[in-house]
């Protein structure tokens, strides 16, 4: 709700002087806000995931891509997901897919997914 009310209204120019109104620059900053506590959830759940030792980023590609395609889409997603009892909308998995995918063809091959697992360098 608060994306849709930050990023759904009509866009419109503004020069160097001009400023957005006010709900407008209070709904991006609230989302900017809720993208960084996000980010920051994930970077520590990553951390926490990849100290243990029993994880590799191979064997859980692998375990989320059960039939062996040597990717991830959003059919082989779902179905891991279902298997650990949780349930998303194809939507939200496109969405997923969409973030991680660096070369757009709509699916995670191992080295995006490293990429995605791995935590970000400060």
């Amino acid at each position: 709700m608060l994306r849709a009310s930050a990023t759904q209204r009509p866009a419109y120019p503004l020069s160097e002087t001009e400023s957005l109104p006010y709900d407008v620059e209070r709904n991006l900053t609230l989302l900017f806000e809720k993208e960084l506590h996000l980010i920051k959830e994930v970077e520590q759940l990553k951390s926490e995931v990849i100290t243990r030792f029993d994880f590799s980023v191979k064997g859980m590609f692998n375990e989320i891509d059960d039939w062996n395609y040597k990717y991830i889409d959003v059919k082989n997603m779902k179905r891991f997901l279902t298997k650990t009892s949780v349930y998303a909308e194809e939507c939200l998995l496109k969405g997923v897919i969409r973030r991680l995918d660096a070369d757009g063809d709509a699916r995670l091959s191992l080295k995006e997914f490293t990429v995605a697992v791995s935590p970000i360098k400060s």
